[in-house]
């Protein structure tokens, strides 16, 4: 006669909950927690791909696919989120918490953001300047006019094969 054993434990060797058996046929349902959506989300916004999320957590791709799908709808914008979190954290610690390392690093971000913001801006007036064919300063096209005459090959019939020193 075989002794059976208990098994007690709550959690399995990885530190993930045992569920217990209740004697149903079949591999039971996988468990989310909050950690496994947050891990996945994490790994969205470092622009992992699903396999490898899949083979990280240790579930197979369509299991991945199934108890995550709303998650993956979002991968386009969970860097943006990411991001927009540790701004929060940052602006909570400098304004609330007093914290001077934070504040200047929330002034480095706002310097840095200021200056995309206004290169974007310059980048589209340029555009609309050429667009509209607004002239533009006498060096500028000076400059656009020797590599235009370079470019065209119209040196050949001033310098000949015989003139090249």
């Amino acid at each position: 006669m075989a002794a059976k054993f208990q098994d007690d434990r709550e959690t399995d060797l990885f530190g993930n909950p045992v569920r217990a058996n209740t004697g149903a046929r079949g591999r039971p349902s996988l468990q989310i927690d909050p950690t496994d959506r947050d891990m996945v989300e994490a790994a969205l916004a470092r622009g992992w791909g699903n396999q490898r999320i899949a083979a990280t957590l240790g579930i197979s791709l369509p299991s991945l696919k199934r108890y995550f799908r709303a998650t993956l709808q979002k991968r386009d914008i969970m860097r943006d989120r990411l991001e927009l979190a540790a701004n929060a954290r940052l602006i909570r610690a400098a304004i609330v918490e007093g914290n001077m390392t934070a504040m200047k690093q929330l002034r480095d971000l706002i310097d840095r953001d200021g200056l995309t913001r206004q290169k974007v801006v310059l980048e589209a007036q340029q555009q609309e300047a050429q667009a509209a064919g607004i002239g533009m300063g006498k060096k500028e096209a000076a400059q656009r006019a020797a590599e235009e005459a370079a470019s065209s090959g119209g040196w050949d019939d001033l310098l000949g094969p015989n003139r090249v020193n």
